[in-house]
């Protein structure tokens, strides 16, 4: 009969869950010492790694099984078909918190399908708001779910909300044991702050409570257990603010929480008083309550708008003004640049003229020359020069008017 060691360890990447170095590279060997055929299961329970880091991972005879890089949320269970598992870490120049993973051994022959726990589950939600759910998961006998969520709200929106509210509205009808717990953080490592077993035990009881943190810390929830087809899990989460609501962008609680608007009427409870799913929720036409039933969902459906929202009336303003801001300094440089050219133009011509002028008024100072002496003049005639001049001329004209003597 086939038996399965539940004796489970862990593996880690150095450091963990520090920042790995970005040179860093090592290698695990897990072997099983039985003389039972025995396999090796390795689930990762942490999965952190740079885009380009490497986990390579090989079989008992030297067969490369998988490799896989870190542009994943989760890789797959990682099973042997002998009594050792090698595996090797390349960071490769990349740094990040790194992994962990657990493993197991099977003992005899256990059908794969058996052995094999579904992680198609879970993932990395990083948006304003939404709800994880997970119903009708399965029509054909019971199935086993190893689920991970690692909840974070991305850097872009730390400037418009301050805190994280997580709860956990629905966890009924499995059909076997199942387990979720939530951490404050994003390892496996983090503290608890609640734990939800089915079914519960004799003097144990099942708390659903509200769980809120600072933005930047974000939650840790895993779920293992047996899911039959009437099983429901639903988890609501919300990024908010205090009082500030962003017009058209955002909806107001009653207990002055601001939520993202596309949270308002979509069947879970966001805002922690549940004014955000008021009766008139029904008559929106915008409603995403239909949504909620939906398995695996995790984010808010946002219909396409027929009409420009606030939010879009708001960023096609910035951009055009921004375009606006950027072609009026540009036409003002421009302007202001014609100008200092045209003046330095008529700078230069000014000197040029200048220039000319100077050298013209110094020819013609060469050319001038001013005497230091007074002209040489002549002497004016005697009188008697003039007497005698008269006298000839006076003579001359009697000549001229004596008649001629023909005969």
């Amino acid at each position: 009969m086939s038996r399965m060691n539940n004796n489970s360890q862990f593996i880690t990447s150095p450091f963990f869950p520090q920042l790995y170095p970005a040179d860093l590279s090592t290698e695990y060997v897990i072997k099983c010492h039985s003389k039972i055929p025995c396999r090796i299961n390795l689930i990762f329970t942490d999965f952190l790694m740079g885009y380009s880091s490497i986990l390579e991972f090989f079989d008992w005879n030297g067969q490369r099984l998988y490799v896989i890089s870190g542009n994943i949320f989760r890789p797959s269970v990682i099973v042997s078909s002998g009594p050792s598992l090698v595996v090797r870490f390349y960071a490769n120049g990349a740094s990040n918190l790194g992994f962990k993973a657990s493993y197991g051994f099977t003992l005899g022959n256990l059908d794969d399908l058996v052995m094999r726990s579904n992680t198609d589950c879970g993932g990395q939600v990083n948006n304003l708001g939404g709800g994880i759910t997970m119903m009708n998961m399965t029509v054909e006998g019971p199935k086993f779910y190893d689920c991970l969520w690692i909840i974070q709200i991305p850097s872009s929106f730390l400037h418009r909300k301050t805190h994280l509210y997580v709860k956990v509205v629905k966890f009924t009808d499995f059909a076997g044991p199942t387990k979720l717990i939530m951490r404050k953080g994003v390892t496996s490592n983090e503290a608890v702050i609640e734990t939800l077993k089915y079914p519960p035990g004799a003097f144990e009881k099942s708390t659903k409570t509200e769980h809120v943190v600072s933005i930047k810390e974000g939650f840790y929830v895993s779920l293992r257990g047996l899911f039959k087809a009437e099983s429901r899990v639903a988890i609501v989460y919300a990024a908010f603010n205090y009082k500030d609501c962003f017009s058209g962008l955002d909806f107001l609680c009653q207990n002055m929480r601001c939520i993202s608007a596309l949270l308002n009427c979509d069947g879970f409870d966001h805002c922690g008083d549940n004014s955000d799913e008021s009766p008139t929720c029904s008559e929106d036409p915008k409603d995403h309550r239909d949504f909620s039933k939906i398995p695996n969902f995790r984010f808010p459906k946002a219909e396409p708008y027929s009409d420009l929202t606030m939010a879009t009336a708001v960023f096609l303003l910035c951009t055009f003004g921004l375009i606006g801001i950027i072609i009026a300094m540009t036409l003002l440089l421009y302007r202001v640049n014609m100008r200092t050219r045209h003046h330095r133009q008529i700078q230069d011509h000014i000197e040029t003229i200048h220039a000319i002028l100077e050298e013209g008024v110094g020819e013609i100072e060469e050319d001038i020359i001013i005497a230091d002496e007074p002209p040489d003049y002549e002497h004016p005639p005697e009188y008697s020069d003039v007497f005698q001049y008269i006298r000839k001329v006076a003579c001359g004209s009697r000549q001229k008017n004596r008649p001629v003597n023909l005969s």
